[in-house]
């Protein structure tokens, strides 16, 4: 092989890790993505919960405990 043989090779090689690299970022990214839309509606469910909760302590003092 002669010099641009092997400046081609190793420039595939490069960009082949590159590309893999950038696949492994993207699902590392997709999988955050998910995460926090799995997250999200749970801690938004409470809220209703909660604030139903402060309403009838605020209504009736006597059943809190």
């Amino acid at each position: 092989m002669n010099n641009d043989g092997f400046a081609s090779l190793s420039r595939f090689k490069m960009d082949r890790s590159t590309k893999d690299s950038r696949q492994a970022e993207y699902l590392r990214s997709a999988i955050r993505n998910l995460k926090s839309k799995i997250e999200k509606p749970r801690t938004l469910s409470l809220e209703p919960l909660l604030n139903r909760i402060e309403r009838s302590e605020s209504t009736n003092p006597q059943s809190a405990i």
